[in-house]
């Protein structure tokens, strides 16, 4: 596996552990369900999603470097997508969208994106 490939997963798991750690902590003080709201597979998929993401970008980055902005976009519109087939259903059964389901949602996803951005835009910048 290539350095930049284990690095940004060894970054997604320290971020993300620490952002669930947290999250987890901050559930328990108010006396909300420690790991409801389907909150480990939240973490979970976002951090495998965003890997394989980050991976294939990184080992085509010279085969489609001129498309790699529109695959970058076109794998946030299919993680939506996940997120619909994963937690739509369960979150919408009583037709309303609690705050603690959606940062549940929203935590892990804009995390994992600040984080993708960030290391795209690293090794973007040194492709000729």
């Amino acid at each position: 596996m290539h350095s930049t490939i284990s690095n940004f997963i060894l970054r997604m798991l320290l971020f993300l552990g620490m952002a669930f750690g947290l999250h987890i902590f901050i559930n328990g003080k108010f006396g909300k369900p420690i790991f409801g709201n389907q909150i480990i597979l939240s973490y979970t998929l976002n951090l495998i999603y965003s890997s394989l993401v980050f991976s294939f970008l990184f080992l085509l980055r010279h085969k489609i470097k001129n498309h790699i902005g529109f695959t970058f976009i076109l794998s946030g519109l299919v993680k939506f997508m996940l997120y619909f087939i994963f937690f739509y259903k369960p979150f919408m059964m009583d037709s309303i969208l609690s705050k603690n389901e959606f940062i549940t949602l929203f935590m892990p996803y804009i995390l994992v994106l600040i984080i993708e951005v960030f290391s795209v835009s690293q090794w973007l910048n040194k492709i000729e």
